[in-house]
């Protein structure tokens, strides 16, 4: 194989793939865990809310604040049929189905594969990473 097909191969699979816009979905996701976190901080510590609360209102911004820039970036250009507001409401239920595969799979790692609970943490968070770019891709920025 030449080294011209092999390149134009890599780039098919690449794009195919979408990891460019895999990888964009990735540093939008690590920006709203940092929004997260500095939200539940301030709330808590400085504004003196129940930590419950200020957790739910800081996934709800930083959902919100993801869904901006995955819109803006990461998903420009399509699944503009859709309204802004509809496509919020659908990445809202996405995230919330994502949450909900999280916290299932967290339970079935550990408890019935005996993995500890940190470390099944971290492979739910890994299959939600996926799933949450499927769901964004094929269900909130889809071209119907």
């Amino acid at each position: 194989m030449k080294k011209d097909n092999i390149t134009n191969h890599i780039k098919k699979v690449i794009e195919k793939f979408e990891l460019k816009r895999f990888i964009k979905y990735c540093i939008v996701g690590a920006n709203g865990i940092g929004i997260n976190v500095v939200i539940l901080y301030i709330l808590t510590n400085v504004l003196g809310f129940f930590y419950i609360i200020s957790s739910l209102i800081a996934h709800e911004v930083s959902i919100i604040v993801n869904y901006c820039l995955n819109n803006i970036w990461t998903f420009k250009g399509i699944g503009e049929k859709r309204s802004f507001t509809n496509k919020l409401i659908r990445y809202n239920i996405a995230k919330l189905s994502g949450m909900t595969l999280s916290i299932i799979l967290l339970y079935l790692y550990t408890e019935l594969f005996s993995i500890n609970y940190l470390i099944s943490n971290l492979l739910a968070i890994v299959t939600g990473v996926g799933w949450g770019f499927f769901t964004s891709l094929k269900f909130v920025w889809d071209s119907n």
